[in-house]
């Protein structure tokens, strides 16, 4: 049957097809739109700027551009435009585009050679891509995709975005959590006595059980663009590699967390010694004073008995305490 998509309220509105895995993470986070940058665009283009946040103690905030266009714009001015955004916004971490060339937009070499700008220089060849399929580019990777053979507008919100929007959450939050665990550890020779990893494991078990989610939609398309940008990414084995680094850190607090109780110990049995030894002293030279008659009253004795007794007492409580552990 069909899943109940999420209804309206707080967060980010669900995209066509969106897995009910997905809810937590988009009640979570929030978006506000952000001026576009001002550009000399054609009448055909459209710019939108939004920034996203994502919830605490995951991958932060994306700064989101969206360029779109109509059917009878040239890609010879969407590449201009880019050019312009990318030089008032800097180059982009990750990005998206979808072209639907023309059956006769001319010679291969021609789209090649715009599609390779598109980008940025790194592209595989792509087989057959002037017959009408739908062509999709991510970073320096392409995947073709057939039978759409005429521009289509996007739904809003855009599931490819979304899908490309999650995969880039994912290893940025990965990529967050590696360097939250090196800012832990001191570098070179410095000493390391003690170590807090309590809320980066809290926030790595949040983000383990409520925002790392492998069904992202039920759309035959978006599984396929969401596994290629997830293989491409190295996402999961980013993943395995955060988890053995947590691990690591884990045994390290616990080794350091075992040297200061053994630093604590001997503390205290150095000044457990020193106690007893002035307490030895002080009586030798409190007896000492003390007249043959004095010597031998139960007065006396009854209090410094106790005090031995519980002197001795405590202390077999540290040794049994010390060896338990």
């Amino acid at each position: 049957g069909e899943e109940a998509q999420p209804g309206p309220g707080p967060g980010l509105p669900p995209f066509d097809g969106m897995a009910a895995t997905l809810r937590k993470l988009f009640r979570d986070s929030t978006e506000q739109i952000v001026d576009p940058p001002k550009l000399s665009c054609p009448s055909v283009c459209r710019v939108h700027e939004v920034e996203r946040r994502f919830p605490v103690g995951t991958g932060g905030s994306f700064r989101i551009v969206t360029i779109s266009v109509e059917g009878n714009c040239t890609l010879e001015a969407l590449l201009d435009l880019r050019k312009q955004v990318i030089s008032s916004r800097g180059a982009p971490a990750y990005t998206l585009s979808r072209v639907v060339p023309h059956t006769h937009f001319g010679p291969p070499a021609r789209l090649d050679a715009l599609v390779r700008q598109l980008a940025d220089g790194d592209v595989q060849p792509i087989p057959g891509s002037t017959d009408g399929g739908e062509l999709i580019l991510f970073n320096s990777r392409t995947l073709l995709l057939r039978p759409r053979g005429t521009p289509v507008r996007a739904p809003e919100p855009d599931p490819d975005l979304e899908v490309l929007l999650y995969a880039a959450f994912l290893n940025e939050t990965l990529v967050r959590f590696s360097q939250r665990i090196s800012d832990l550890v001191p570098q070179g020779a410095e000493l390391m006595t003690r170590l807090d990893s309590g809320a980066l494991r809290r926030d790595f078990l949040r983000f383990q059980t409520c925002y790392f989610q492998m069904e992202i939609s039920r759309s035959p398309r978006e599984r396929v663009l969401a596994e290629r940008l997830i293989e491409s990414l190295r996402v999961h084995e980013h993943y395995t590699e955060v988890q053995s680094e947590l691990d690591r850190l884990a045994q390290l607090e616990d080794r350091l967390e075992e040297e200061r109780r053994n630093r604590v110990d001997a503390v205290m049995q150095f000044v457990l010694y020193l106690v007893a030894i002035a307490g030895v002293l002080q009586t030798f030279v409190a007896f000492y004073a003390l007249s043959s008659e004095d010597l031998w009253s139960w007065t006396l004795w009854r209090p410094a008995a106790g005090i031995a007794l519980a002197a001795i007492g405590v202390y077999a409580l540290i040794e049994r305490h010390r060896r338990k552990r």
